[in-house]
């Protein structure tokens, strides 16, 4: 399984094999070596020159090299300049001349000046004076808020950076050496070397870099196992709702652990902070505590009825659920950070259940494993061809993830008339036209025979009697008769559709209900909902990893072949996917059979 984008391998490297590419160590390490702001700054398409002169920017005026001493220096500069501009402006308001500024002496200079220091005021006593005595001594003028000691180290963030990756290893950048990494950083994403980001590059770009940030992210600096111990996780979103009498229940969570003779770290994660009750069982040892959760401040852990002085709060998503994509994040942080594949139990729930919960053996459940899918080899599936978008990149793709043919971007929700050779796509003003090199040749318009159709579902072309169609919001059927022009629309069942295609089987259209996609839509050629086929989900490995059970809903496309339903989880139709995982699954349409052909994380 990829841990950054296949299209890395194609589109920077075209060296890699595609159905199990890893991440090329020398791409990794690049990236690793660039500052983050040159990183960040090329997800703006812009030419060469223009991102070259705004990195040279980023370096001093005043010197030609910089290193730790200037930039403390430069810092140490900034907090006086800071100091002598409070100090001028709180003394401005010092009436008597007495080196000292009192609340009243605040008001009377605020009246003076017409409201110029009024705002301030209660700002300045809050953060400047320190004993709360309602007057600002010369020592507290001078002493510099958190805010202000933020902002400067927020303007110095840029040079430590640059500093921490300096290419030569001697502590010392220069601009020659800011130059050379900043024309790497450009190569790296200028894929065709015509000294200028194109829109394409771009996304797959913001792909890569997007998920490099997700696993660098992902990694939690304090959260450190002892090899020995056992890792038991427990999440819920919120303590029980309710008593037994219907009043609000105390936030308590009981967490009851036997495991004798062996050494365990907690993981416990909520979103509402709880009190947690930890019962250690004779011979069990609780060695470390770690917690996370929406307002950590408030969360409370104790063992044994003890406050458990060694609990970590750390920034980990919360899961109550072992299907869903913040399971998923969560196992991932676990991964980076402690580089263990696997938690040894998983128990969660929405509410806590009133008993709480009990930890007592080892689980040999896959799902708490992170690298547990198993994509099959592209010698193992049908060879089957599907147009999409895969990791940030438009085109026609293998089911094993392998790129055989860019499509420009413009060409996304199309389908391709191989008779007229040409692609059509749903538009503003009805369905445009394309040559395959993606320039639009004219439009279909909508006649006034139909309505204005509202969020039209992916168009589909039944090649049979030269029809093109799609559902809109609410169950509308579209056609557009090709060789008589005409355009139709039926009032059908009141269906949402999010995916529509052509089924050669059957001559009709199979289609998935937008959302909730929990059993497939099979339609004749005007649309009449012909049966409801039912999608068992515990077949498809891995397909909760990408939506929110309750929350976040599954994108779903099928694509129906003679012999086979094609299934991609995740957007395959939206050019700009970077923040979503993706899956395609192949099913035979006989004995439903799942095999898992490309997993992108």
């Amino acid at each position: 399984m990829k841990t950054l984008t296949m299209m890395l391998c194609h589109t920077i490297l075209g060296m890699c094999s595609f159905a199990h590419a890893q991440t090329p160590p020398n791409v990794t390490e690049l990236i690793n070596k660039l500052p983050e702001e040159m990183m960040r700054a090329l997800t703006h398409s812009q030419r060469y020159e223009e991102y070259m002169s705004q990195m040279v920017q980023m370096f001093p005026h005043d010197t030609k090299k910089i290193d730790k001493d200037y930039v403390q220096i430069r810092k140490t500069l900034q907090e006086a300049s800071l100091r002598a501009q409070r100090v001028q402006y709180v003394l401005s308001m010092d009436m008597n001349n007495d080196g000292e500024v009192t609340r009243d002496e605040m008001k009377q200079s605020c009246a003076i000046n017409s409201g110029n220091h009024c705002n301030g005021i209660n700002e300045i006593l809050t953060t400047v004076d320190g004993n709360n005595d309602q007057k600002i001594t010369y020592q507290e003028m001078r002493t510099l808020s958190k805010d202000d000691l933020r902002m400067v180290e927020h303007q110095h963030a840029t040079l430590h950076t640059l500093l921490t990756n300096e290419p030569s290893g001697d502590g010392v950048l220069t601009i020659d050496e800011l130059r050379t990494q900043a024309d790497r950083a450009f190569a790296l994403v200028d894929t065709d070397h015509d000294r200028l980001i194109s829109e394409d590059e771009k996304r797959v770009w913001e792909v890569v870099y997007n998920k490099y940030q997700r696993i660098r992210e992902a990694k939690i600096p304090d959260f450190v196992l002892d090899p020995q111990d056992e890792l038991h996780v427990v999440g819920i979103y919120n303590a029980a709702s309710q008593s037994s009498e219907g009043q609000p229940a105390a936030a308590e969570v009981p967490v009851r652990v036997n495991r004798p003779n062996q050494k365990v770290t907690l993981l416990l994660t909520s979103y509402h902070p709880v009190r947690w009750k930890i019962q250690a069982e004779k011979g069990t040892t609780i060695s470390k505590i770690f917690f996370g959760a929406h307002d950590l401040k408030r969360t409370e852990i104790f063992v044994n009825d003890e406050p458990f002085k060694s609990a970590h709060p750390i920034n980990v998503h919360y899961a109550y659920d072992i299907k869903g994509i913040n399971f998923r994040t969560m196992l991932r942080s676990v991964k980076a950070s402690t580089q263990r594949d696997k938690i040894e139990s998983f128990h969660g729930s929405y509410a806590a259940p009133a008993e709480g919960f009990t930890i007592s053996e080892l689980s040999d459940d896959p799902e708490l494993r992170y690298d547990r899918l198993k994509v099959a080899a592209p010698n193992a599936l049908p060879a089957l061809t599907i147009s999409g978008s895969l990791e940030g990149q438009y085109g026609e793709y293998k089911i094993s993830g392998a790129l055989v043919k860019k499509l420009p971007h413009q060409l996304q929700k199309s389908v391709y008339v191989a008779d007229e050779k040409k692609y059509y796509a749903l538009g503003d003003d009805g369905i445009a036209v394309f040559d395959e090199e993606g320039v639009q040749e004219t439009t279909l318009p909508l006649s006034l025979d139909v309505p204005e159709p509202s969020h039209p579902s992916t168009l589909a072309y039944n090649p049979k009697d030269k029809t093109l169609v799609f559902f809109t919001l609410g169950g509308n059927f579209y056609s557009y008769h090709m060789p008589s022009k005409k355009w139709s629309v039926v009032k059908l069942e009141h269906l949402d559709i999010s995916s529509l295609y052509y089924d050669s089987a059957t001559g009709g259209y199979v289609a998935v209900v937008e959302h909730r996609p929990s059993f497939l839509l099979h339609l004749d050629q005007k649309g009449t909902l012909i049966k409801r086929e039912p999608v068992d989900f515990a077949k498809f490995q891995g397909i909760y990893d990408i939506f929110d059970v309750g929350n976040r809903p599954m994108e779903l496309a099928v694509i129906p072949f003679a012999d086979y339903y094609v299934y991609v989880a995740g957007s395959m139709q939206r050019v700009y996917v970077a923040d979503s995982m993706q899956r395609v699954y192949v099913q035979n349409r006989k004995t439903g059979d799942v095999q898992l052909a490309f997993a992108a994380e």
